[in-house]
């Protein structure tokens, strides 16, 4: 018998964790295992034929030329953390409203728990099992290089992780506290695809488009990856604001859950 929600709702996960951390291992290994590739001269003339509005997609000419660099832009952005925002919000919505939707967060909630338990606890689940899965991909990334016979700073490529940690808790909190607050899936995925899509956009055209300049800092993807802590190393302001930006949002999903009226 499980002690409590967090620890029943990571054993309920663990095979969602295994399958995803080793897959994120084998993707970011392969990922690795290309930047012969890419770092040769044949790079500049690919980079160079993309349009300049798509060239932020894909980085510069010398992100490709250093492991860092290669790291920075292939691995951390913005193509893995595309996959584990997804995962994110799938998460959040399932150990959350979505449990509802299927009775089984009535039946919690007759337990001799408080709402503030199930609701801090699943959050915390939640969190733990995606940075578990975020760290996996340095797994794979240090598996890469050694492989390579390169090397790469383990502080910079832990410093790396962690913002990809709190990239995927902060949209997945966003899933979390809307549906939790308000009892409706459909729209919590609604609006946590809506705001992540809208991010990454915005994040992605605003370097060549101006329109866009000024929502560029309405985006997480901005405090996540500039500058690249791969590269650069952390920039504490960024992780200040977004751990405040997730603890709105968790606070205000539990004020929803605590006022709404939920059938036992």
């Amino acid at each position: 018998m499980l002690k409590n929600v967090l620890s029943k709702t990571l054993y309920e996960k663990r095979w969602m964790m295994i399958a995803w951390g080793i897959s994120m291992i084998a993707l970011s290994a392969l990922t690795m295992a290309l930047y012969p590739s890419f770092s040769q001269l044949g790079a500049d003339e690919f980079v160079n034929s993309v349009p300049e509005s798509l060239r932020s997609l894909i980085g510069s000419v010398e992100s490709f030329k250093s492991i860092p660099g290669y790291v920075a832009q292939q691995i951390y952005g913005p193509q893995i953390p595309i996959m584990t925002i997804i995962l994110a919000v799938i998460l959040y919505i399932g150990i959350g409203v979505g449990e509802e939707d299927r009775g089984t967060l009535q039946t919690l909630m007759a337990q001799p728990i408080t709402r503030t338990q199930i609701y801090l606890q699943k959050f915390y689940a939640g969190a733990i099992i995606l940075s578990i899965i975020s760290f996996t991909v340095a797994v794979g990334v240090l598996g890469g290089v050694i492989g390579l016979g390169e090397e790469i700073s383990l502080l910079r490529l832990f410093q790396a992780t962690l913002m990809l940690c709190l990239l995927n808790v902060s949209y997945g909190v966003v899933a979390y506290a809307v549906g939790m607050g308000t009892g409706k899936k459909a729209l919590a995925i609604g609006v946590s695809s809506a705001y992540a899509f809208l991010s990454f956009f915005i994040s992605s055209l605003a370097p060549s488009v101006k329109a866009l300049q000024p929502f560029e800092k309405l985006s997480v993807f901005y405090y996540y990856n500039t500058p690249q802590p791969v590269v650069a190393g952390l920039d504490w302001s960024n992780i200040l604001l977004i751990t405040l930006f997730i603890a709105v949002f968790a606070v205000l999903g539990l004020l929803g859950f605590l006022r709404r009226d939920i059938d036992v």
